[in-house]
């Protein structure tokens, strides 16, 4: 088919635009987006051909919703051309390392454009040999006790635990799971009466849940309170709303998205697939998707830099996710992936002097337009595990000093007003202190 060329120097009837990550990991998968961006009327967009150099494969995906692209005679198509298309990459174990290109060529309101990806093979760093970690004690771990005991106190009376919660107020104990936090406490101090805490909070969720169908906002998707409430007492009910946000919460239900906006409502949904296998249900399918989201969107954050946007207790959440993860999987590219997010952590996000954490590292504009480049504590603790895991993996001593001082000064901060403040606080950190307890 002849296509219409414009006269030299007439304005392009679109542009073709590239996001996603600059590496993948040899033997594994990544994803892309690109799409075009029209001077005039939309117009589906051609995939004329598509140039893969050896040891690379691809599928293309037309948008979250549709497993595929549109044919007709001329060949596949994006239905209005406007769409964010997914390219699906996949490195081949016999994928040499090194620089390569995958070239698309388009064609749309009668022009051609060329799209070349760039992308760099990496072989995955041998994993370091597992082995006990001997350490000095925690800094600070009595302060931590102490909050962890005088707050538990103040959003619960455990002798009689039937405070009534409210789901749209997000200041509550039951945001970032209070359920979770208060059966962590019953474990952490073997007193059992937190867990009259815990099941109040855990009923009340379940209620929720149901109720709802499952069909919960993405960033209020809490697995874990619930798993742990089933374990307990073995009520159905509670396994049952585990497999309702499974099915139907929205990021779960469709797989996940690409892209930093929903790096948080990502990494939940990977934890409600990984909560509902551990009580029974099979390997989701989906679970490999949402990792390869989580991936791509610390590559871009970290190594290429192409993220639009970068809040970092979002990273610690992603962060969480990938660990529970690794501990179903073994997924290699974990490691390494935590590796670099907390050498930018120590380097980039952490204030030396004033011992603070940045929320969003960008200047106030495009990609920041709330609490830009500004500095605290209370949300450290959706960070500092991970560097106590890392540790504990690799033996590397600088992670372990390192995650020490985010530990210490993460509760410098009141954290009294807002039991979402504190359970944002409990909700991993007993990970720090297990994975750095000798």
């Amino acid at each position: 088919m002849l296509a219409i060329i414009p006269a030299p120097g007439a304005p392009a009837a679109y542009q073709l635009k590239l996001a996603g990550p600059r590496e993948v990991y040899q033997g594994f998968d990544t994803v892309v987006q690109f799409w075009a961006e029209f001077a005039g009327t939309p117009s589906n967009l051609y995939f004329t051909r598509v140039t893969v150099p050896p040891g690379l494969s691809y599928h293309l995906i037309c948008n979250p919703y549709m497993p595929e692209c549109f044919r007709d005679a001329k060949g596949w198509f994006q239905y209005g051309g406007v769409a964010r298309v997914e390219m699906w990459i996949k490195a081949g174990p016999e994928s040499a390392p090194g620089d390569y290109s995958i070239v698309v060529e388009t064609q749309a309101a009668g022009e051609l454009q060329t799209l070349a990806i760039p992308l760099r093979v990496i072989a995955i760093p041998p994993a370091p040999p597992p082995e006990k970690r001997a350490a000095p004690p925690i800094p600070k771990l009595a302060q931590w006790k102490y909050t962890m005991r005088e707050l538990a106190s103040r959003w619960c009376n455990p002798k009689h635990a039937d405070d009534a919660l409210a789901f749209g107020v997000e200041s509550q104990v039951w945001y970032y799971d209070g359920a979770r936090v208060y059966f962590q406490i019953a474990d952490y101090t073997g007193d059992r009466k937190w867990e009259n805490c815990a099941f109040n909070v855990a009923r009340q969720y379940r209620d929720y849940v149901t109720a709802a169908d499952g069909k919960i906002p993405g960033y209020r998707v809490f697995p874990h309170g619930l798993r742990m409430a089933y374990e307990r007492s073995k009520d159905e009910s509670y396994r049952n709303a585990v497999m309702l946000l499974e099915k139907n919460s929205p990021y779960a239900g469709q797989g996940g998205v690409f892209g930093s906006e929903a790096v948080r409502e990502n990494a939940y949904a990977a934890e409600t697939y990984i909560n509902a296998e551990k009580l029974g249900a099979p390997r989701n399918p989906k679970l490999a998707r949402v990792v390869d989201f989580l991936l791509a969107y610390f590559e871009m954050s970290f190594v290429s830099r192409a993220t639009p946007g970068h809040q970092t207790f979002m990273d610690g959440l992603a962060a969480e996710a990938l660990i529970e993860d690794y501990d179903l999987t073994k997924d290699p590219r974990v490691l390494p992936t935590l590796e670099i997010m907390c050498d930018w952590m120590w380097r980039d996000g952490w204030d030396h002097k004033r011992k603070q954490l940045v929320y969003n590292p960008e200047p106030k504009g495009p990609n920041c337009t709330d609490a830009c480049q500004t500095y605290a504590t209370d949300l450290v603790n959706l960070v500092a595990p991970a560097f106590a895991w890392v540790w504990r993996q690799t033996g590397e001593e600088k992670y372990r000093t390192e995650g020490d001082e985010l530990f210490a000064h993460a509760l410098d901060s009141d954290i009294s007003y807002s039991g979402k403040i504190f359970s944002q606080n409990y909700r991993w950190s007993f990970d720090y202190v297990r994975w750095r307890s000798n």
